[in-house]
């Protein structure tokens, strides 16, 4: 959340930081809030790491992920980049792509907590001890 406050109230020194450029600073001024964006999912995204490793769900995650990122995503951009509105959405195109494959991504993560058999979990965790 740090780094999202930061984003947000130095905006403008740090794209002056980066660049000379007007046209370049007003571009990157006008999709910054895809980027603040993309930051809190992948923080929400890193929280859940231990939680699926805990449940031993990793091979339904990585398969999840893989169809997103290698099937929707690019998809998305094509789509969000180039074709909507008629000549598409360019650079925000691809920032908007990605951040609903990411929401998409955390929405699936959420699933497969909920439909978890925690009782199974349990059962496989004492006979692991007892052995």
């Amino acid at each position: 959340m740090v780094v999202i406050a930061v984003l947000i109230m130095l905006k403008y020194p740090f794209l002056n930081a980066m660049t000379d450029l007007q046209d370049v600073r007003d571009m990157a001024a006008s999709i910054i809030w895809l980027f603040v964006i993309n930051v809190f999912i992948e923080n929400f995204r890193g929280v859940y790491k231990g939680i699926f490793k805990a449940l031993n769900i990793q091979q339904r995650v990585l398969k999840a992920q893989s169809v997103c990122q290698l099937v929707i995503n690019p998809v998305m951009v094509w789509f969000f980049t180039f074709k909507v509105g008629g000549k598409g959405l360019g650079l925000m195109g691809i920032w908007l792509a990605n951040n609903l494959t990411e929401i998409i991504l955390c929405s699936v993560y959420i699933y497969f907590i909920k439909t978890v058999n925690f009782v199974k979990i349990i059962q496989e965790s004492k006979a692991n001890i007892n052995k």
